[in-house]
């Protein structure tokens, strides 16, 4: 039986996860955006803006029966938990969307919430929090713990035992050492090297990856 889902953002994302939906065998419903004057990706799926425009499409919806994926990048990892926590209060249910292609281990933990891209690859023992994001061709070796909120970006590697903290963001082609902890909302450029832990809240960029700025 089909799923209705419905995507919070519009853009990039968005398109990429409405691949994995029909995939899957469900159905795209209706997308949302907090962004004023941004137009549909998608020609047969209506756009709607913000609180108002969810409230405006919800009337005399079953909502129980109605899934939900937010569709929003980092660095914007809080407010994609912030907007899921909302949605589910008002009654929808979180769902994960993973490619058919992807490799996930049967000894893996997953939240709620995920996305898990095409030719990904997570190992043994794996944590996955709520609301992650692994991109195209990422690869989460074993006893890797990623908290809420983070994302991976497209053909990162994250070697073993590595703990990434709520909201982190490793972007594309970055490598991550083994046994190393990655601070909450902290940002590794791409196509780093990083070979020390870092604390919460900065930016490090370059092969070794090094001190570039704090948030």
């Amino acid at each position: 039986m089909k799923r209705n889902i419905i995507l919070w953002g519009a853009t990039g994302q968005s398109i990429v996860n409405r691949s994995i939906i029909e995939l899957n065998g469900d159905n795209l419903v209706a997308i949302f955006d907090d962004t004023v004057g941004l137009k549909s990706p998608f020609a047969d799926v209506q756009l709607y803006t913000g609180w108002d425009g969810f409230n405006e499409w919800m009337t005399g919806k079953d909502l129980p029966n109605i899934y939900f994926n937010i569709s929003i990048g980092n660095p914007h990892g809080k407010v994609r938990v912030f907007i899921a926590n909302k949605l589910k209060k008002l009654g929808l249910k979180p769902i994960s969307l993973i490619h058919p292609s992807a490799i996930v281990d049967k000894n893996v933990l997953l939240g709620e919430g995920l996305q898990i891209m095409a030719g990904s690859v997570v190992q043994s023992r794996a944590v996955l929090g709520d609301y992650v994001i692994i991109n195209t061709n990422a690869n989460i070796d074993h006893e890797v713990i990623i908290e809420e909120g983070c994302e991976i970006g497209p053909g990162a590697t994250l070697c073993g035992n590595i703990y990434l903290k709520k909201n982190s963001w490793v972007c594309a082609g970055a490598t991550v050492m083994p046994r190393l902890i990655i601070g909450e909302d902290s940002v590794l450029g791409a196509g780093s090297l990083l070979t020390k832990s870092i604390d919460n809240r900065v930016v490090f960029y370059g092969t070794p990856a090094k001190f570039v700025r704090k948030i």
